[in-house]
């Protein structure tokens, strides 16, 4: 927010958005040397709040020892200065966060909130020295053992655990249903889940809306697996009507013809070099 207007980035995981914001800090950071230290920068994770202050720091070295940054010309057309201007304030600037790195405030919600309720301890009646601990497996461990008992009572509930169970068979994943649901669960935790919009996450609650969802996606998926598999079978016929073998390709038998063995199966992994 500036001046009284609020920016909103809405984007999906992966789409740019530590990019996007890294820009935004660095333009505002070079505004004013010391603006490190009115900025607060908040993230979902901790791995998003590493790869944010990495690329942060990353930029401000390679400006300031004479390296290529993806920033660079963005910089310099936003804030009407040269490269030199550019490059030498970008060397005072990390020098400064580097030197006062307790002001550089890029840190996780929890973490915030956590900051402020030290700050007011007396106030809500804590003691000073209490510290916060986060055990999700714990939780969900007995989340989900609760809810594997409740199947006995919820004719609904028992009916989406078998077809959850038949379907990891089917695709040969484990069989032991509390684990695969334990590993299913942690998504509750992932950014992606947690960026989801209120309507999204009212269509997750609507049973018959995600049985035709996964009806459509095996749908989906049987169709891409028949059509691989006919391609698998179009490049074995040719393999087989010129008499090519492994040895001709590169990397041999780990090559093409590994990738094209694969297809035959109805698989497809990325392709090596």
């Amino acid at each position: 927010m500036e001046n009284g207007t609020l920016t909103i980035y809405n984007a999906s995981a992966g789409s740019g958005k530590t990019y996007t914001l890294t820009s935004v800090y660095l333009k505002y950071v070079f505004k004013s040397r010391h603006n490190y230290r009115k900025i607060l920068a908040v993230t979902f994770t901790y791995k998003a709040m590493a790869e944010m202050k990495s690329r942060i720091l990353e930029n401000l070295y390679r400006l300031g020892v004479g390296k290529e940054s993806g920033y660079l010309e963005e910089l310099t057309a936003s804030l009407n200065k040269s490269e030199a201007w550019i490059r030498a304030e970008a060397k005072e600037i990390l020098n400064l966060i580097l030197h006062d790195y307790s002001r550089f405030s890029i840190t996780t919600i929890d973490s915030f909130f956590q900051k402020i309720l030290r700050a007011f301890t007396r106030e809500v009646g804590l003691h000073s020295g209490f510290s916060v601990e986060l055990e999700n497996e714990r939780i969900l461990s007995e989340a989900v053992r609760r809810m594997i008992r409740s199947a006995a009572m919820d004719a609904q509930l028992k009916d989406w655990l078998t077809l959850y169970a038949l379907s990891n068979i089917e695709e040969e994943k484990t069989w032991n249903l509390k684990e695969a649901i334990l590993k299913l669960s942690n998504e509750l935790f992932n950014e992606i889940f947690k960026m989801l919009s209120a309507g999204e996450r009212l269509l997750l609650e609507d049973k018959q809306y995600l049985r035709n969802y996964i009806k459509e996606l095996k749908s989906l998926i049987f169709s891409i697996e028949k059509q691989l598999k006919t391609f698998g079978a179009e490049a074995e016929s040719f393999f087989a009507k010129f008499d090519l073998n492994d040895s001709m390709f590169f990397q041999k038998a780990r090559g093409v013809p590994a990738f094209v063995k694969l297809l035959l199966t109805g698989e497809i992994k990325e392709p090596n070099s």
